[in-house]
């Protein structure tokens, strides 16, 4: 039987609706974005948004990997820059995230992590959505851990350097310091978490 493949329409329609309801998502919220609002704003027709998307909520699965691969490309770009310096690429991970959470779409309101927010809201409504936050989370946490442990094999950090457990604490502070950013609409808490992860590699 021969595969059939999406038309060029039919993508086009697809990335139009995950570039919308991401933005609504990351703006308003899961739950205060219905789905009429975000086939008004994309554009499409209902038929068409349910041709793509069975519910709202395998919406928002494909919303968390679309994201989780936007900021693949994004730092795949800064892998290439500091192939030879993990601790700066660490560091240039942190204030990429950073920047993207205090000036998301150009706009001058602090978003968070889209990940966190989903996690927040939904982590206790939604075992799959949870599933899926845990799994982009840890993902990012292993990343993060290979370029310590990179930075072991380099020697500058040392030896008896506890890479997953910083990697881990890390990730801790970076979403935590994201949270009270927004809630504060001020960036001061990930500044100061990206000085003390650059004072803490420099001393280890």
């Amino acid at each position: 039987m021969r595969q059939s493949f999406p038309s060029a329409k039919a993508l086009e329609t697809r990335e139009k609706i995950l570039d919308t309801a991401t933005r609504l998502f990351y703006i308003h919220g899961y739950n205060a974005t219905g789905v009429d609002r975000i086939i008004a704003e994309t554009g499409v027709s209902k038929g068409s948004f349910f041709y793509q998307f069975k519910s709202k909520e395998e919406l928002a699965i494909r919303v968390l990997d679309w994201h989780r691969e936007k900021m693949q490309a994004e730092l795949a770009e800064l892998a290439n820059t500091y192939a030879t310096a993990p601790r700066e690429h660490l560091l240039a991970i942190l204030k990429t995230i950073a920047r993207k959470s205090a000036n998301y779409n150009e706009s001058c309101d602090i978003r968070g992590c889209i990940f966190g927010n989903f996690a927040m809201e939904m982590s206790v409504e939604n075992q799959e959505v949870r599933i899926k936050v845990l799994e982009i989370l840890s993902e990012f946490r292993q990343n993060m851990e290979n370029l310590l442990i990179k930075a072991v094999q380099q020697q500058e950090l040392t030896d008896s350097f506890d890479c997953h457990h910083t990697a881990g604490v890390i990730l801790c502070q970076i979403q935590g310091a994201l949270l009270l950013d927004k809630a504060a609409q001020e960036a001061r808490e990930t500044d100061g978490v990206i000085r003390f992860v650059s004072t803490l590699l420099r001393l280890a």
